[in-house]
């Protein structure tokens, strides 16, 4: 049976979201201020996401921010990591931002483990480590980071000037574009196009480039209107102008 206080905690909960929802920000602030007085870890983290992200109030953010951490809340660590980062309410401090964001990363949020793994692979506060970059990128991928998968497929491609594997990076892209990844599956059309670390599949590379773009990644829109196989099959579709550039039809 919960005890009356876990029943209060709970509701204030529920009736601070309902006011985000409804944007009732100053009932959010007020909630929230009663859940981090009470000790609540998410009402400290809430209530300083609203003072950075509603009043712009860094200096109050990091606050509280660095209350919940002393709590052990990963989230605020990484937040905090992204207030050094920036020097956003503290001085700038890319040192104190990698610390921030390895204790995140080493109780597990995917988030920090991300930006932890891209502090380490430009060497950014930290000794440039591409090895441990990528252990950190794929526990973040583990975790359900499209970004991360994203990171690790332009590593293994070559763009970051990684050793070459094509075959894992289809593999990394492929699983980023499951995940809904416009990017991803923009450069998993590409290797479909190309036959890079997979059998060359026009229909899968035209499928994965048209998704890209339907997503609004305009790479994949600019690229498309200059395969010629995507422009044959365009030419005579109505509600294409010839150029496999989409017309919006006035009614």
């Amino acid at each position: 049976m919960a005890s009356p206080m876990m029943s209060e905690v709970r509701g204030l909960h529920t009736r601070a979201k309902l006011a985000l929802d409804r944007k009732d920000h100053q009932v959010a602030f007020s909630l929230y201020e009663e859940l981090a007085k009470l000790g609540d870890l998410e009402g400290k983290c809430r209530l300083a996401s609203l003072h950075r992200d509603v009043r712009g109030d860094f200096g109050t953010a990091v606050e509280w921010y660095r209350r919940a951490a002393e709590q052990g809340s990963a989230e605020a660590q990484c937040m905090l990591g992204y207030l050094y980062r920036g020097g956003q309410g503290v001085p700038k401090d890319d040192i104190r931002a990698v610390n921030c964001f390895r204790k995140a990363a080493e109780l597990g949020y995917c988030e920090a483990e991300e930006a932890y793994a891209q502090c380490l692979e430009s060497g950014i506060g930290v000794a440039q480590d591409t090895e441990a970059a990528i252990h950190w990128y794929r526990r973040a991928a583990d975790h359900g980071s499209a970004g991360a998968l994203v990171h690790l497929g332009k590593m293994f491609s070559g763009e970051k000037k990684n050793d070459v594997d094509f075959a894992q990076a289809f593999v990394y892209y492929a699983r980023a574009a499951h995940l809904g990844d416009p990017e991803a599956q923009f450069e998993l059309g590409l290797m479909y196009y190309d036959g890079r670390g997979v059998t060359k599949d026009i229909e899968k590379a035209l499928k994965w480039l048209s998704e890209s773009s339907r997503r609004g990644y305009l790479v994949a829109r600019r690229v498309m209107m200059y395969l010629p196989e995507f422009l044959e099959r365009t030419s005579t579709m109505p509600q294409y102008n010839g150029t496999g550039v989409q017309v919006k039809r006035t009614q």
